[in-house]
């Protein structure tokens, strides 16, 4: 009965480790040009702004009013109905990520893009779920 018990506690130990290990707590990110997915964690999306990454660009799709209450570091303002007349400022071959209040209005500037022939377009939702310290103007 020992032997069973030590066994079974055995088992779960390597199970926890493993699962730790394998990377269990680094951020999410992964991206398939196929199907044009992208999750991007919070925790991803601050990496690439304290890096200075090149390779994407952050666009708030919010109002000029809301934009100036508080924006995600690096952000460029372009609401989201004024997104077709930008896109000469907005470069098809980085990553383009678009966040709003809620995620619908940066969802509708998404599609607009993606119509547009942008292939790397990600929705990261609404500002609020960066847990972050946030700019004001």
């Amino acid at each position: 009965m020992l032997k069973i018990l030590l066994k079974k506690r055995y088992i779960l130990t390597v199970i926890f480790i493993s699962i730790i290990i394998s990377g269990y707590t680094q951020p999410k990110e992964t991206f398939s040009n196929q199907n044009n997915t992208f999750d991007l964690e919070p925790s991803a999306l601050r990496q690439y702004i304290l890096e200075k990454n090149k390779d994407f660009m952050l666009i708030d799709v919010r109002t000029p009013k809301e934009y100036n209450q508080g924006y995600i570091p690096t952000a460029v303002l372009i609401p989201y109905n004024e997104i077709e007349s930008h896109t000469d400022e907005i470069p098809k071959e980085k990553l383009i990520v678009l966040y709003c209040r809620s995620g619908g209005r940066a969802g509708i500037a998404a599609s607009k893009l993606k119509a547009l022939g942008y292939k790397k377009v990600v929705n990261f939702g609404g500002i609020n779920r960066w847990t972050y310290e946030l700019e004001k103007k």
